[in-house]
């Protein structure tokens, strides 16, 4: 645009469409996310109260509550299948309620995980809905540009 790239980021509708399908409210639960990687800032930003687990080491990375780990009623699960030969699953002990999935795939570890637990799964395909029809309304916004 005028000269400039433009870039944009469709993962915090994505993000915040699922939380929402997800119905829980924030404060009131013990939240944790398991992995991360590139959505890291935004789950940290959307997500304040949550403990952050790395997926490889299975510890404590980043918190900001003033609560210490515990066993999480709600968990994020970010880590796709392509990830999972050098991650690990969270401890048995844990018995999340919900598993809340940031991956779409069938095959996801995420899914795997809430079998395992007896938790109720939610997909990440209404974050992945979101994205694409915000990325629709983008191209139909800048669809006017031609590349030369």
């Amino acid at each position: 645009q005028k000269g400039k790239w433009v870039a944009y980021m469709t993962d915090p509708y994505g993000l915040k469409a699922l939380l929402k399908k997800a119905n829980y409210k924030l404060k009131d639960k013990k939240w944790a996310v398991w992995g991360g990687g590139g959505l890291k800032s935004l789950l940290e930003k959307a997500l304040p109260l949550a403990f952050f687990y790395s997926a490889r080491q299975g510890k404590v990375k980043k918190h900001n509550s003033k609560q210490t780990p515990s066993k999480p009623e709600v968990l994020v699960w970010a880590v796709g299948r392509s990830r999972m030969s050098y991650c690990c699953f969270p401890p048995r002990s844990w018995k999340p309620k919900v598993v809340l999935d940031l991956n779409y795939s069938d095959d996801s570890p995420g899914k795997e995980y809430a079998m395992l637990s007896k938790a109720q799964y939610i997909s990440g395909k209404t974050m992945f809905h979101c994205q694409a029809q915000y990325q629709q309304k983008l191209y139909k916004k800048i669809s006017h540009f031609k590349v030369s």
